[in-house]
């Protein structure tokens, strides 16, 4: 019974085994689950990695094009794509779990 207004984020919790869902006007809808990550995770721009060293591999995939990692998309030329921007000059660390999700 709780409206989500288009363009916004809704998260549901844990624990669930189905969501009904209801719409007045047609919606298109992304649906992410599974079981939460058992640790705290770096994120940086589009990348998100379970320590600095891995968010500067992703970068450095990213920037290389590394199709085996990042795949083409279709429809989109090469000028599209959009670089990453240079990592900060200090070392990310991960953030904390949130959403009432348990942390050891």
């Amino acid at each position: 019974g709780t409206p989500v207004e288009p363009g916004n984020l809704f998260y549901l919790g844990s624990d669930r085994e189905s969501i009904r869902l209801h719409d007045t006007a047609g919606a298109h809808l992304l649906l992410l689950g599974g079981e939460p990550f058992g640790e705290d995770l770096v994120m940086w721009w589009n990348f998100v990695a379970r320590s600095h060293e891995e968010i500067e591999q992703a970068r450095n995939d990213w920037e290389k094009r590394d199709v085996g990692r990042f795949a083409e998309i279709a429809g989109h030329t090469p000028e599209q794509r959009i670089p990453a921007p240079p990592l900060p000059g200090l070392h990310l660390k991960p953030r904390k779990r949130r959403c009432g999700v348990p942390h050891d």
